[in-house]
């Protein structure tokens, strides 16, 4: 297999508790976005299971790197 530099996938909804989410202060239920990554490309990029990792948001993206450091945070 070639390798490829841009993966594609979906942002999905997951359903997450929010407090205050009505007028009335009472928490509810709504859908989240969720993202889930995985597969055997992860590895050979050099992710292993338990590396703890570093998220940088900013608007319309999210850039993900392994960062020192033993196990998750």
């Amino acid at each position: 297999m070639a390798n490829k530099t841009i993966r594609h996938c979906k942002v999905h909804g997951r359903g997450q508790e929010i407090r205050n989410l009505y007028p009335d202060g009472s928490p509810g239920y709504r859908a989240v976005p969720w993202l889930r990554l995985g597969g055997l490309w992860m590895e050979r990029s050099g992710f292993k299971v338990g590396d703890p990792l570093e998220v940088t948001v900013s608007k319309g993206r999210l850039m993900i790197k392994k960062v020192s450091g033993h196990g998750n945070r």
